[in-house]
């Protein structure tokens, strides 16, 4: 096939082939003819330079011989005129040497001869002069007892000697290059007969392929007359109607579907003008008839392009609709000369069409009012249902005897699930009425997933299933997401996992798809369980609402079937994408990948400036601090106490509810990880039991995603992450109580110089914590150097006796002692294995090589403190 095709290209081609070739082979004739013009040339060149050297020995050997005859002439004489022609002669000896040697100047050999030649004919001058020297002083016969010597004799045959070297060696040389100029011409000839045969011959296959195109183009003429024909009978049979103008709006062409669509019977119009006046074209939009400029047929000669224009055409008094498709015609040059439009009657589909538009405005409006009705009695469900769920919970605070208490319990049970129920309904309600408004924020990935394992792990161990994740480098620090949007996500889809797995892991596995691009990346978050899987042809109907696996997965499992409807919605409005893998009873997995825009730096809530006017009255204002850690109670009394504030401090949350019922309080800083009570309960009998209105700020070292809203969800005002920051902690103070404006200002910090050689210390946060007060860092070192090695035996041993329960809370304890000291970083690194404690004991198995290494972290800590802040 790929032969036959180079066949016939060579055979299209052949004609210009031809020509070229043979342009080609006369620029190639008249080259190589320049080339043996330029050689011949040369060898001539050579031939004169060889020549003029031959004349010039020869003169030079004649001049040296006419200077000897004179020297004798002179001697024998005494006619000192012969002397005089002797000066003349030795200047045009010089000027021969010169000459030869710029001649010979191409061949270092004959310079060396060259340069020979003038050594001995400058010996030959000085014996001549010699000798006459000697004729002048001492006569005749001394003179001519010099010359009888043989000096002179001697030089003029070396003279002869080198002399006749150079003649012969140009010699040679001559016939070199008549020999070279004899074969360049003979070559030339052999080249003109040759590229004479070859033209005559191309010459000929020429006129052949020329005849040969000649015919080709007469056949190519009738098959494109042929087709014409063709291509004329195809359009005579479409339905649709084709009109083609050219640029003096003469209509060329008009085929008979168009002329029946349009009510021709007679002959063609012949241009636009007569067919606007024949018949009735109007605007779709306000009824204005058509003539010949403004039609949208003379718009394509302007290279307008239509596609899908509506006309209505009269006919008969009865209104059609045309839909029509309008483009300019161009010519290989790219100029317009014409335009065509192919248009079909669509007045039957036009009203089917509004019929279908009308339906679909009922279908909508009923819609939007299903879902209105939705959402309102959703809402007007979930007030008497809170009710009836914050009664239930006083009375499980009652201790009811058996079965009454059994029976709230039950009720408990019951009101959650329904309360579950109507917030999918809630939150379908509102995404289909689109009043899901994404909050986009800063947030943290890794914190955000640690949130989801620590919501979700319990749930896991108690089914004894493993629940973990994986974090490799590469993610970046901060994305802007709708952190609230994207933990409802994942905590469905890993609640899913969770729940239909009843043996084996959960897996989830957040990871780069691909580097950044620009400010840009998408993440992939993977859920990988063990569970009991889907069939294949249940895996494109599982995000449709109210569908389940199975039937037996509603009976055995629970649920609605709306979890995975309404995440997959969030992940569209989160501009995500969401699928699935499933092998039935084997597992599934879910793949998210979502488009992060990437912060390059953390961004943290920037709040007030204590040195700002302080809008409150100190002596009047009453602070609660419920803390169970000894170094967190010294560092809050002395913030406290540097603004004037006074607080009482106690131990838990049952104790703060003993104050509380005794005394009057105007804020409440409430730990959530405490013993006895922790910070949730308490928060809910403040708020339930006590009716207390009283801000709540909350303060907690977990820092997740989702327990802020935890908190404020039952009750709280605000929330702190620990390691708190004063001017933190003064500011939201002042923002939840307010209060009477009065002049003066906090304190300023302490400006404190940073020791160089830190490792351990952040020097930073402990002077602005304690603003640099002596007797406060000696307090703290003195108070963890006596906890510090108890707490530290008490992690080992809970390691040694894998009590992961134990071991969480002596970590999350110790690590708020750690902060107290600034050893921030140390406390970060135990929080991370205070996270993986939450996935489950396959997860956290084996660490206590990782304790090993940083309880010697908190010894050398420790001692940096001591030297950093001696006492």
């Amino acid at each position: 096939m790929q032969m036959s095709s180079f066949v016939k290209l060579v055979r299209r081609w052949s004609g210009v082939i031809s020509i070229a070739f043979g342009m080609i082979l006369v620029f190639i004739s008249l080259y190589f003819s320049y080339t043996s013009l330029e050689e011949l040339a040369s060898q001539n060149n050579g031939v004169n330079n060889t020549i003029s050297v031959l004349n010039q020995t020869a003169n030079f050997a004649l001049k040296t011989k006419d200077l000897q005859s004179n020297v004798r002439g002179y001697i024998v004489t005494g006619n000192t005129e012969l002397l005089t022609s002797n000066k003349s002669l030795k200047s045009q000896i010089t000027a021969i040497g010169d000459t030869l040697y710029n001649l010979v100047s191409h061949s270092p050999d004959q310079i060396a001869r060259v340069n020979e030649v003038r050594e001995i004919t400058s010996q030959i001058i000085a014996f001549t002069e010699l000798s006459t020297d000697v004729y002048d002083q001492y006569g005749l016969d001394s003179a001519a007892a010099l010359i009888r010597g043989g000096a002179g004799i001697t030089l003029f045959k070396r003279l002869g000697t080198k002399i006749s070297e150079i003649q012969e060696i140009e010699g040679r040389r001559m016939g070199y290059h008549k020999l070279l100029s004899s074969q360049s011409r003979h070559h030339t000839i052999l080249f003109m007969i040759g590229t004479g045969i070859t033209g005559f011959f191309i010459t000929i296959l020429s006129i052949v392929f020329l005849s040969r195109d000649q015919r080709r183009q007469r056949a190519l003429k009738r098959e494109i007359y042929r087709k014409e024909r063709m291509l004329n009978q195809y359009i005579e049979a479409i339905p649709d109607g084709v009109m083609v103008i050219n640029n003096q709006k003469e209509i060329l062409m008009l085929n008979g579907s168009g002329k029946k669509m349009l009510g021709i019977t007679e002959d063609t119009p012949p241009d636009l003008e007569a067919l606007t006046t024949r018949i009735t074209l109007t605007d779709v939009n306000d009824n204005h008839r058509y003539n010949s400029n403004n039609l949208s047929l003379s718009a394509a000669l302007n290279g307008a392009e239509l596609v899908g224009k509506k006309t209505h055409l009269v006919r008969n008094g009865e209104l059609i609709v045309f839909e029509s498709n309008i483009r300019p015609i161009c010519d290989y040059n790219g100029e317009i000369i014409g335009a065509i439009s192919v248009f079909r009657d669509i007045t039957d589909s036009e009203v089917y069409s509004k019929s279908l538009q009308t339906e679909r405005d009922n279908a909508e409006r009923s819609a939007v009012i299903k879902d209105v009705f939705l959402a309102n009695i959703s809402h007007e469900i979930r007030t008497p249902l809170n009710a009836i769920l914050g009664f239930t919970y006083l009375l499980e605070n009652e201790h009811l005897a058996a079965p009454a208490g059994e029976y709230i319990s039950y009720i408990q049970v019951a009101g959650k699930n329904l309360l579950s129920l109507i917030n999918d309904l809630l939150d379908i309600s509102k995404i289909e009425v689109g009043e899901v408004h994404l909050d986009m924020q800063p947030t943290s990935l890794i914190e955000l997933v640690d949130s989801v394992a620590i919501l979700l792990s319990q749930k896991a161990s108690q089914k004894g299933i493993v629940y973990q994740q994986i974090l490799p480098e590469g993610l970046p620090a901060q994305v802007l997401t709708d952190k609230l949007r994207l933990t409802q996500v994942l905590l469905n889809i890993c609640g899913n996992a969770v729940k239909f797995t009843e043996k084996g892991s959960v897996t989830m596995r957040v990871e780069p798809v691909a580097p950044a691009v620009g400010s840009l990346q998408t993440i992939r978050f993977t859920i990988t369980d063990t569970g009991i899987g889907i069939a294949k042809e249940k895996t494109t109907k599982i995000f449709d609402r109210f569908v389940q696996a199975s039937e037996s997965t509603t009976r055995e499992f629970g649920g609605t079937g709306l979890g995975l409807s309404i995440a997959r919605s969030l992940v569209t409005l989160l501009n995500g994408t969401l699928s699935l893998e499933s092998t039935l009873g084997k597992g599934t997995q879910f793949i998210l990948e979502f488009p992060f825009e990437i912060l390059d730096v953390p961004v943290r809530k920037e709040f007030q400036d204590h040195t700002q006017p302080i809008h409150i009255r100190p002596d009047s204002l009453r602070i609660l601090a419920a803390e169970d850690n000894l170094l967190n109670q010294k560092l809050l009394a002395a913030v406290l106490k540097r603004i004037n504030l006074p607080v009482v401090i106690v131990n838990n949350g049952q104790e703060a509810l003993e104050a509380l019922e005794k005394e009057h309080f105007d804020l409440i800083l409430m730990d959530v990880q405490m013993p006895v009570m922790d910070g949730y309960t308490a928060i809910r009998n403040i708020r339930n039991k006590l009716q207390l209105t009283t801000p709540i700020i909350t303060m907690t070292a977990h820092a997740m995603i989702g327990e802020k809203e935890e908190c404020l969800r039952i009750g709280a005002n605000s929330y702190i992450s620990k390691p708190f920051k004063e001017c933190e902690l003064v500011s939201e103070i002042f923002r939840l109580t307010g209060g009477d404006e009065v002049p003066g200002r906090a304190p300023e910090p302490a400006q404190i110089d940073e020791v160089p050689g830190s490792m351990y210390v952040d020097q930073k946060y402990v002077n602005e914590i304690t603003n640099g007060d002596s007797e406060l860092i000696g307090e703290l070192r003195s108070i963890f150097g006596q906890d510090y090695r108890q707490q530290l035996e008490n992690i080992g041993q809970a390691a040694a006796e894998k009590d992961y329960a134990v071991l969480k809370k002596a970590i999350h304890k110790f690590r708020s002692s750690l902060m107290s000291i600034g050893l921030i970083e140390t406390a970060a690194a135990y929080q991370k294995i205070e996270n993986e404690l939450g996935t489950g004991p396959v997860a956290a198995a084996g660490p206590a090589e990782r304790l090993s290494n940083l309880e010697k972290e908190v010894n050398k800590g420790f001692e940096e403190f001591g030297r950093l802040y001696p006492s």
